[in-house]
């Protein structure tokens, strides 16, 4: 029984500073609601309805969180490697006007090369932004 709360303990204690930190921004919004007047619970009722409430509320939430996730994790990567990357947001909207581009610009070819012709464009958008820093670090 001991050994089995051990490691129960070793489990949960990486997620008590995310779990205190996310309960602590919830107290401190509904404060803030609270003393303008608008009632916290309604207001975090509809945020989680709205965020998981049916199957399309799902699918938008994945949908919109996946790329912060991925740039997150791009920053991770960085750090990781000894590097600080703090222009992820940047490289993430660089590639993503190259990609529209390349969508709006080449309209009429097949979609099995228009969408990998748009995702190398994002590609290369997001590269370019990040190899500004990156040459200049080196010179």
């Amino acid at each position: 029984m001991n050994r089995f709360l051990s490691s129960v303990r070793r489990l949960l204690r990486p997620m008590l500073i995310p779990a205190l930190a996310l309960l602590t921004a919830l107290a401190i919004g509904a404060v803030i609601m609270w003393i303008f007047g608008d009632p916290p619970l309604k207001a975090y009722k509809g945020l989680f309805e709205g965020a998981f409430g049916d199957p399309k509320a799902w699918a938008r939430t994945i949908r919109k969180m996946s790329p912060f996730i991925l740039a997150g994790l791009s920053v991770a990567v960085a750090f990781k490697a000894g590097l600080f990357n703090i222009g992820a947001s940047g490289q993430f909207l660089m590639g993503t006007v190259a990609s529209v581009a390349v969508g709006i610009n080449f309209d009429g070819l097949p979609a099995a090369i228009h969408l990998p012709l748009a995702l190398l464009a994002g590609i290369a958008g997001g590269a370019a932004w990040g190899a500004i820093p990156g040459i200049l670090k080196v010179y």
